[in-house]
């Protein structure tokens, strides 16, 4: 039977569903009446998560002057659409964390640099909420780690020949599975009932001008982060030219002027340092 998208997520076997913890925590955070007590009761229960939130919660992001001992204080703080974030990052860190390959630590950077970058340009251009770009720039390649499980050394080499040729890994995805991971992360947000904005940017990133209207705009967003991932090198990407020039596509779904995004990008660099020294501690 043919290998498709749907199928491979159905059948890998190897991807868990979202932890206990994160999926309880969003479904809380979805109740406007649910409280800081509340949420702090149930994220105790994972230690691991709860250290790392207070140790977010005491790093140079949220700038505190006395030390947050307390996972109230640290979701007060935070405020519940970052506790969302985070506690979705920590559940994803762990699944590219169950294999300890080189492969998928590379994964792991390109998600964390494509979660701040989407989160900061949602921010200075879209509707969309911060949270949301995060999340769906966090996810992007996600799809790519279910491939590495299930094809293995076979996709291992797409990955060096996209980084060795500077070929496109969509395509060679596509030449030779006819699917690409876009379409992967698309069922996997999917059975993990994640908002169809968010499973719909994660779907349409690198053709946003395909991607349902209520959602293009964000798909274009998560788009440009990965593009500036691979002009700067990181992770699965070679270093190209350091100067950063978005296609001109993503720009036409987002209305936006290449000046336009040159002023978002001046301003995106020591924000970006700050996010993703706290990322990678996690």
């Amino acid at each position: 039977m043919e290998m498709t998208a749907e199928r491979l997520v159905a059948t890998v076997g190897e991807l868990p569903p979202v932890p206990d913890v994160a999926a309880k925590v969003m479904r809380m955070i979805s109740d406007p009446d649910v409280s800081a007590k509340a949420l702090q009761d149930v994220i105790m229960t994972d230690p691991s998560m709860t250290v790392n939130i207070l140790k977010i919660a005491n790093s140079a992001l949220f700038g505190v002057k006395r030390e947050v001992k307390t996972l109230t204080h640290a979701i007060m703080l935070m405020g519940f659409s970052a506790i969302r974030g985070v506690v979705l990052a920590l559940a994803t860190k762990k699944i590219f964390d169950r294999s300890q390959g080189f492969k998928h630590q590379l994964l792991w950077k390109n998600a964390i640099s494509a979660a701040s970058v989407s989160r900061f340009i949602a921010e200075q251009l879209i509707d969309h909420s911060k949270e949301e770009a995060f999340i769906s720039g966090l996810l992007h390649n996600i799809g790519r780690v279910v491939m590495l499980k299930k094809f293995g050394d076979e996709y291992g080499e797409l990955m060096e020949r996209a980084y060795n040729d500077g070929a496109e890994l969509n395509e060679l995805e596509l030449q030779k599975y006819g699917f690409s991971h876009s379409e992967v992360n698309y069922f996997i947000l999917e059975k993990w009932n994640l908002h169809e904005n968010m499973v719909n940017a994660s779907r349409y990133y690198w053709q946003p001008e395909k991607a349902p209207d209520f959602c293009a705009k964000l798909a274009a967003v998560v788009g440009i982060s990965v593009q500036f991932n691979a002009s700067q090198g990181v992770g699965i990407y070679r270093e190209g030219e350091s100067k950063f020039e978005p296609s001109e596509n993503y720009l036409q779904v987002l209305g936006c002027s290449p000046e336009q995004m040159n002023s978002v990008l001046a301003l995106l660099w020591e924000k970006l340092a700050t996010d993703q020294e706290m990322l990678s501690g996690l």
